[in-house]
């Protein structure tokens, strides 16, 4: 659920926007609780450091993407493409 829908809605804001490190942090902390609590969405709890859970699944992680590096990633594919580059 957190990685095909929760992480989708802000896949398109994060891929057009530089967005501030506070609202993706706000964003990454919902996800958090809603991984722990459910729809709930209440604090605290977490069992396992959002690092670990942001690894890929080979190195034991749940492949959940961190949204700052997303957001830097995306905003590097705009310039790349702004310079030329072939996207695939």
């Amino acid at each position: 659920m957190i990685k095909s829908v929760l992480f989708s809605v802000q896949v398109y804001w994060a891929s057009v926007f530089i967005l501030p490190k506070a609202v993706l942090k706000q964003i990454q902390a919902t996800l958090r609780n809603f991984l722990w609590k459910g729809p709930d969405l209440l604090g605290g709890g977490h069992k396992v450091a959002w690092s670990e859970i942001c690894l890929p699944k080979e190195e034991g992680g749940l492949g959940v993407k961190d949204l700052v590096v997303w957001n830097k990633c995306a905003m590097l594919k705009h310039l790349w493409c702004l310079c030329g580059g072939a996207v695939e």
